[in-house]
């Protein structure tokens, strides 16, 4: 279960939470310890779909990347068992291609997208 400003989207194959910690600055001193200023954790989502339908893949792929330079509302069932809604942007936004022939073009799949808090 994924949505997007309240919009329930494609469901991803897999994904994956990342609490990452965050620091404006870190440096070492002479005697070699670790000085740093900390900020507040972050949370990442990690997303992959797999190739399904060929117009819906392509619409997927243009949904995600007409959200790519604004903040949005991502709802997911959070490790702790609940739902949560975080404010994020999308980065990057990446898909492989499966192969390629003359007579029905490229087929793609492992669309795979990032989405950041803020």
């Amino acid at each position: 279960m994924l949505k997007i400003n309240g919009q329930e989207i494609q469901a991803p194959a897999e994904i994956s939470w990342e609490r990452q910690p965050q620091s404006s600055y870190a440096e070492r001193n002479a005697n070699g310890l670790l000085n740093r200023e900390t900020l507040p954790d972050k949370q990442v989502l990690k997303c992959t779909w797999l190739y399904w339908d060929k117009e819906e893949f392509a619409d997927l792929v243009e949904q995600l990347s007409s959200l790519t330079r604004e903040f949005i509302q991502v709802t997911f069932l959070h490790p702790a068992g609940e739902e949560r809604t975080i404010e994020a942007y999308i980065s990057p936004i990446s898909a492989k291609m499966l192969d390629c022939h003359k007579r029905y073009g490229a087929r793609w799949s492992e669309l795979k997208c990032n989405f950041v808090e803020r």
